[in-house]
């Protein structure tokens, strides 16, 4: 998965991500939200409804995923 963030306003960023697992949106280019809090990182995705929690550790963001409707999630 990679994902492209540009700031939109103060701790508001927005952007996109193109995935490359098992979804339905593979290789698409998906709009994202990120707000930013502190050290923590929080990412909703619309068209997956997913949400990323997480904060960055030596360059890579590190935390938690699921799915809003608690279907899967992981860390």
């Amino acid at each position: 998965m990679n994902v492209y963030i540009n700031k939109n306003y103060r701790n508001h960023y927005i952007g996109e991500l193109i995935t490359n697992g098992p979804y339905s949106t593979q290789g698409q280019k998906v709009p994202i939200t990120v707000l930013v809090s502190g050290e923590t990182i929080l990412i909703y995705i619309p068209a997956l409804e997913m949400n990323i929690t997480g904060r960055i550790v030596n360059g890579e963001l590190q935390g938690t995923w699921g799915f809003s409707n608690g279907e899967d999630h992981g860390g």
